[in-house]
């Protein structure tokens, strides 16, 4: 099963998107948009379903259900 990090690292990845742009749409600052990416603070369920919006890919390409 995939880090759920990992599956929304390479969503992010392959958007256009900057982190400090993701940062601005979802009210955080550019480096904890980072520290999300890469693990070392877990998103919000709002987070993950503000992100899902902001790339425009369903919820399910962001999360696994177990």
């Amino acid at each position: 099963m995939p880090n759920p990090h990992l599956l929304i690292r390479q969503a992010v990845e392959a958007s256009d998107l900057t982190h400090a742009q993701i940062g601005d749409a979802l009210g955080l600052h550019r480096t904890s948009v980072t520290s999300r990416l890469v693990g070392r603070t877990r998103w919000s369920v709002d987070d993950v379903l503000a992100l899902a919006t902001l790339l425009d890919v369903p919820l399910s390409r962001l999360v696994e259900a177990p």
